[in-house]
């Protein structure tokens, strides 16, 4: 086996991580309408940075990084849809197809560029969403798990690729998903224990 067919399985290994990664949201937000502590902004990024990583990919020939990203664009899509964006939000995800296509017709690499901030910036909402709300029971920790494990894959799809830039922003992603995670659990545990307390007293 070659260096570029294991490259190409860690690719699509990371990819079916990342497609998977926006199930256990949508299956919580629809079995429970529950979105307490989930963040909209979060979702709005994600799409549109798998817009501009397909993008990307279709300019590198990179067949993980499109395929995954232009089936993950329904699945983030219809997260947005049940979260209920403001007009802000809309407006971003609008303006993200146009900045892409003017990004790729004059400066390719300007999709990578755009969809690296993306990343970096990808789960900074939720973060701070985690931090601020007292009860995380609409977050699906399985979303951010599966997040996590997908980074870590495709640092080392990107760097494989030769593409460092990207895989550096997806270590900030990963890091960022394990703070959601963790502030996540602390915040269950505490409200358990709380509940629990008060049907003692």
């Amino acid at each position: 086996m070659t260096e570029h067919d294991t490259m190409l399985i860690i690719g699509w290994l990371a990819g079916v991580l990342t497609l998977a990664s926006g199930v256990p949201q949508v299956i919580k937000l629809v079995r429970t309408r529950d979105s307490q502590g989930v963040s909209e902004w979060t979702y709005v990024i994600w799409a549109s940075t798998a817009l501009f990583w397909a993008g990307w990919g279709f300019h590198i020939g990179a067949a993980p990084m499109i395929a995954v990203n232009l089936i993950l664009l329904p699945i983030l899509t219809t997260l947005v849809v049940l979260l209920g964006p403001d007009r802000r939000q809309l407006a971003f995800l609008v303006a993200s197809p146009p900045i892409l296509l003017l990004a790729l017709l004059v400066l390719p690499p300007a999709s990578a560029v755009i969809g690296t901030i993306l990343i970096c910036l990808l789960a900074v909402p939720s973060v701070v969403e985690a931090y601020r709300t007292e009860d995380p029971s609409g977050v699906a920790i399985g979303t951010w798990v599966l997040l996590a494990l997908s980074a870590a894959l495709w640092v080392t799809y990107n760097v494989g690729i030769g593409y460092p830039l990207a895989a550096s922003s997806l270590v900030v992603e990963a890091i960022l998903a394990c703070l959601v995670i963790g502030r996540t659990l602390l915040d269950r545990r505490r409200l358990a224990t709380s509940r629990a307390g008060r049907q003692i007293n």
